[in-house]
């Protein structure tokens, strides 16, 4: 995919670029923000994501979700969201892991060290807050995004 960074390579440079080619980036909840979140990182040319989510892609998704289509319904989003992102950029690296984050799991991700950083982008508070509190306490970065899924007025 190198010829179509061109742009992010005139946006971060040829080091940024190799940056991105090099980082491992874990995206936990692939709603609307994290699949879009995804779908940025791979057409950026990041060199490996790990994607996490429980859920399938239902037809309440459909008028808010990329990837969201009515040939996705039914199937997991970390298959829907995989498949869209290897068609993008083949060369980025797509681990799929189609499970929930509990305690215990937020505990094992937060201290993968072949992690770059995670994009928490969980729209349950309770979980949202345990991944954030496992990687204030292990160090691993996390970015959080602050949504306000099902609500008009957060």
């Amino acid at each position: 995919m190198a010829g179509s960074c061109a742009r992010t390579e005139i946006l971060v440079g040829k080091l940024g670029l190799s940056q991105l080619a090099e980082s491992h980036v874990l995206i936990a909840g692939l709603g609307d923000v994290g699949g879009a979140c995804a779908e940025s990182l791979c057409r950026a040319g990041i060199g490996e994501l790990t994607l996490v989510d429980f859920d399938t892609m239902a037809k309440t998704d459909l008028n808010w979700q990329l990837i969201a289509l009515h040939s996705t319904l039914g199937q997991s989003k970390v298959e829907a969201l995989s498949k869209r992102l290897r068609d993008i950029n083949p060369d980025t690296v797509i681990n799929e892991e189609n499970i929930f984050i509990d305690r215990q799991k937020a505990e094992e991700i937060a201290k993968d060290d072949d992690l770059t950083f995670i994009a928490d982008c969980i729209d349950a508070i309770a979980y949202k807050t345990v991944l954030i509190d496992a990687c204030n306490r292990s160090g691993m970065p996390i970015k959080s995004s602050m949504g306000a899924g099902g609500r008009l007025d957060p």
